[in-house]
């Protein structure tokens, strides 16, 4: 009779251990992905401020690259020439510059393509004839 009493416990015991391995891997699980989870916030947060960054510096170049076109138009203002840099329009990017001559004739100045294809030309030509149906040259005297 003692044998049947040994089997149970050990079947027992072996349900016990069981439980507690599986629990056990469950809290291994459990730690690894809490651990992944934290790794994979601070990648993001990492990559998002390298972005911020590359951004950041991508605007100073841009600054330092346009600057010299707008104070190489500045002096215009004085002979009555209206000047706007960086307007958002309806295609793609913004309008570098518009110089507005007292004359009320319009010109589109394109500052950051170095070399240009057709498209670009293209673009300009559709900026300047947006630029001419909107009567943004009014506008833009009247802002001064």
């Amino acid at each position: 009779m003692r044998h049947p009493a040994l089997l149970a416990f050990c079947s027992d015991q072996a349900a016990s251990v069981t439980d507690e391995i599986v629990d056990l891997f469950d809290e291994a699980i459990a730690a690894a992905h809490g651990r992944a989870k934290r790794k994979l916030i601070e990648k993001k947060l990492e990559t998002a401020t390298s972005q911020n960054q590359k951004v950041r510096l991508l605007a100073k170049l841009l600054e330092i690259l346009l600057d010299p076109v707008q104070r190489a138009l500045a002096p215009l203002e004085s002979e009555g020439w209206r000047l706007r840099h960086s307007l958002p329009w309806q295609g793609r990017g913004d309008i570098d510059s518009i110089a507005i001559a007292p004359t009320g004739f319009a010109f589109t100045i394109e500052t950051k393509t170095r070399t240009y294809t057709a498209e670009h030309l293209a673009r300009v030509r559709d900026q300047t004839n947006w630029l001419s149906a909107t009567d943004i040259a009014e506008s833009i005297g009247r802002s001064n």
